[in-house]
Parts: structure tokens; C-alpha cells; sequence
């Protein structure tokens, strides 16, 4: 090749990374993708729509009002499958059992026709669930029914590999302390997946003898992940990652102002975003949190222990004695505060292992005491997903037994461990999960956690 030559494939090499790395592209990946998602919920228009946090998010418009839920990807890694008691998502299936069945959005990047959240995970917990109630809890029920559903692409020898473990699962989740008659009396018949891509003939079908799950992926796999036939370069599974691309946006701040951000021009778009957030902080008009419920504060009962976010939070709508421990980045500058910013990740579980302890001692020294005041509230910018979820999850470990009654000589840091062990402290946990499903812990939050409880040298 010639010179010459040589510097225009050079050139046109890099138009291409810029054009991938574009923001611009990605948001109108993710506009044509949810156009997609409206026909499918036109579809099913008594259903009630899930995302699969946090890609799935991006996908659906914020009028569908979605509920979010937690299935990873990791847990249907070939060879790696897993039921997760950290995720149950049981909250689904109030939405099942009073809607009929529910849409659940997800999508992925390059190189599959669906993300392995839907392929593989969804169908196990589905299983699981299904397993659990009609083969150990009401075995006579329905006799002979399939209970087990697979996507028909996945080879034979992956789908027999998974059935095998499924037992398994189930003797995990029967075992894990969870209220198994909450579960039987939400299915009164077996769940059964459908799945819907890009590529799928929409139709609005449904089974009579099971509950539906309609699991969509949003984007349409393409060659190498992207394509130009749509007048821009669409990227499969644009949402995907949105630390390394959002630029601090959220997609309810995205829903909420895209006509204005899709017609920043190419080259100011961070700029112009930053300026977005600012006006929206200061003007206090909307919120970088997504928020799929309209209450403020899950309480965690019998407990007098509630979990919320800082944003949505109100002095004015709490009466009674109560006191807050805030690990948002923004104070309230109210009295009764203790105000401890921590942030999520692998840093944020560091300092909340090295702060927790000083904050259990500060909470042990104000009056009235925190556990007979009316309400002990702990917020964070999550939503109460990771930090104040594990905060409480210590308290409860702490003070409370596995059926959250008060203990008579509570624990200390410096005794749990003679007293504690990881199944009773995820006993605890999965007790907060179901009064508050938002809750998604790092793993690495939750070896702070353990550490914290089991260490003799925390």
C-alpha cells in the first residue's frame, strides 16, 4: 500500500474509535433500542415492567413507571452458574402474582443475541422457584408439569449441566432462612419464560397454565457489535458499562432532558452535560437517582431501623424522635445527623470497615438511646442499595437475633465473633432484602461486613 494510502486507512481507523467512543452515538443507540421496548410493552400492556439494573435502566422511558430487579450476568457464566440468596428478587413476585406476569429488561454487547442474565440466570431462579414450590412445598399440585425452561438455542449438554445443579438451589434457598410461605402463596401456578429480541415477531402470547415472564433484550446483535444502518453508528448494547461513558448522567436525568442532550454538538457534550447537572443540582427540579417506588423510607419491622435515600428524604414527614446516620455525600444540617460520607466500591467498603466502628460508638452515646427512639433512619445516595443496607445488616447482627427481636445483652464488636457465624449474619441479611428489595451489596461491602463481625481483630 502506498503511502498516501496508508494515511487515509490511518485516518479513516481513528474516525471509527471516535465514532465508537462517541456519547451522541450511544444515546441514540439507546433511543432506537427503546422504541423497541415500547412495541413489546404495547404488547403486553397488563404487565408490569422490570428493568435488570443498571443496563436494562437506559431502555425503558420513565413514563413505564418500571420496577428494577438484580440478576447478573456472572451467575450464567457457562460453568459458573449460580442461585443467588444475595439477589432473590422476591419482590417479583408480588408483581407476578397481582399483574399476571411481568416484562423484564436487559440487554447486552457484542457477540451474543442476549445477555446471559436472561438466558441463563432469570431461567434458573425461575426454576428454582418453581422446583421449590410444586416438587418440596405442594409437591401433589401439579403433577407432570414442566417446571424447568431453558432457551431452545443454548446447547443440550449446557442445559443438562444446569439441570443438574438445580436441586442443588433449591435445597440453597429452602435452607437460607427465607419465608417459604410467602413464596407458595405468590405462585398458585409455575412461571414460564418467553424471550423477545430486536429480531423476535412481536406477538402478545401468554401461557394459561403458568405465570409469564417476558424477558427482552433491547438491542439487536450486530457484526462486531456495531453498524451504520440507522444513520449513525448503532452500538449493541450501548448502556452497557455506564461508568465509562454517562459522563455522571443517570437515565432518568437522560429521559428527563434527551431531546436537549441529543442536540449537543459532538465536541461539547462533556461540557454541556456538566453544565446540565449543575443547573439540575441548583435548581433541585429533578434527580440523578433512579427511583422505582414512591417510598421515601422502607422500615425494617419489627425493628425501629429504616433504610431510605438522602435525596428523596424530608425532615417535615417524620414526626416522633428519630435520629439519622447520613453516608450520602451531602449533609442534611439537621440535629439529630451523623453525617458520614462514604462512597460505593471497593474504596468506599475500605472506609465504611474503618468508620463503622466509630459510628456504632457515636450512636451508643447519644439520648435518648437510638433503639428506643421512634426511628433510627440510615440514608445514603443509592437509594439504600449497598451502604446503608450493610450498615443496618451490622446493627442487626448486632442487636437483634435472626428473627430481628432485641437481644437482652447486645453484642459488641469485640464479642460477635464467639457469637456469630456467616450464615447467621446472611440470615439477617436476606431479612432486609425482603422488606427492602433495592438492597444489592458489593461483595466487597459485604466481606467489610463479616470482617467487621467475625475478625477478632476488627
Amino acid at each position: 500500500m502506498s503511502t498516501a494510502g496508508s494515511y487515509i486507512s490511518f485516518k479513516r481507523k481513528n474516525l471509527e474509535i471516535r465514532m465508537k467512543r462517541s456519547i451522541r452515538n450511544r444515546f441514540l443507540s439507546i433511543v432506537h433500542d427503546s422504541q423497541f421496548i415500547d412495541l413489546v410493552l404495547e404488547s403486553y400492556p397488563n404487565f408490569k415492567c422490570v428493568v435488570n439494573e443498571r443496563c436494562g435502566t437506559w431502555y425503558v422511558k420513565p413514563v413505564h413507571a418500571p420496577f428494577s430487579a438484580y440478576f447478573k450476568s456472572t451467575d450464567g457464566h457457562t460453568g459458573q452458574w449460580s442461585f443467588s440468596t444475595r439477589r432473590l428478587n422476591l419482590h417479583l413476585l408480588d408483581l407476578i402474582h397481582d399483574y399476571g406476569g411481568i416484562v423484564l429488561v436487559d440487554s447486552t454487547r457484542r457477540g451474543k443475541r442476549m445477555p446471559d442474565a436472561l438466558s441463563k440466570t432469570v431461567p434458573i431462579w425461575i426454576a428454582t422457584l418453581n422446583k421449590c414450590v410444586f416438587e418440596r412445598l405442594r409437591p401433589h399440585d401439579l403433577e407432570n408439569r414442566q417446571l424447568v425452561f431453558f432457551p431452545p438455542y443454548l446447547p443440550e449438554t449446557e442445559r443438562s449441566a444446569m439441570n443438574k445443579k438445580l436441586d442443588g438451589f433449591v435445597d440453597l434457598l429452602m435452607n437460607s432462612g427465607i419465608n417459604l410461605d410467602f413464596i407458595s402463596s405468590k405462585l398458585q401456578k409455575p412461571i414460564r419464560p418467553l424471550w423477545a429480541t430486536p429480531t423476535s415477531t412481536l406477538s402478545s402470547a401468554q401461557f394459561e397454565d403458568y405465570h409469564t415472564v417476558v424477558l427482552v433484550t433491547a438491542s439487536k446483535q450486530v457484526h462486531d457489535g456495531y453498524s451504520r444502518e440507522y444513520g449513525f453508528l448503532y452500538v449493541q448494547g450501548a448502556a452497557d458499562d455506564e461508568e465509562e461513558w454517562a459522563s455522571g448522567l443517570s437515565p432518568t436525568v437522560f429521559w428527563n432532558h434527551a431531546d436537549n442532550i441529543l442536540s449537543f454538538p459532538e465536541e461539547e457534550y462533556d461540557s454541556n452535560i456538566k453544565c446540565l447537572l449543575s443547573k439540575i443540582s441548583h435548581d433541585n427540579t429533578s434527580t440523578a437517582a433512579t427511583t422505582t417506588t414512591s417510598d421515601v423510607l422502607t422500615y425494617l419491622v419489627p425493628t425501629n431501623i429504616s433504610i431510605g435515600d438522602r435525596s428523596k428524604f424530608s425532615e417535615t414527614e417524620n414526626k416522633g424522635f428519630f435520629f439519622i446516620v447520613n453516608f450520602s455525600s451531602q449533609p442534611l444540617n439537621i440535629p439529630q445527623e451523623l453525617h458520614c460520607p462514604i462512597e460505593s466500591g471497593k474504596k468506599g467498603a475500605q472506609s465504611f470497615r474503618k468508620e463503622a466502628p466509630k459510628i456504632l460508638s457515636k450512636l451508643n452515646g447519644i439520648k435518648p438511646p437510638w433503639d428506643v427512639q421512634d426511628s433510627l433512619i440510615l440514608l445514603d445516595d443509592q437509594g439504600g442499595k449497598e451502604i446503608a443496607s450493610c450498615f443496618a445488616l451490622l446493627l442487626l447482627s448486632l442487636y437483634y437475633d435472626s428473627d430481628l427481636r432485641k437481644l437482652s445483652t447486645p453484642l459488641t464488636l469485640g464479642t460477635s465473633q464467639t457469637h456469630l457465624d456467616k450464615h447467621q449474619i446472611r440470615q439477617r441479611l436476606i431479612k432486609i432484602i425482603e422488606a427492602h428489595p433495592k438492597t444489592n451489596p458489593s461483595r466487597a461491602f459485604l466481606i467489610a461486613v463479616n470482617t467487621l463481625l467475625l475478625s477478632t481483630s476488627s
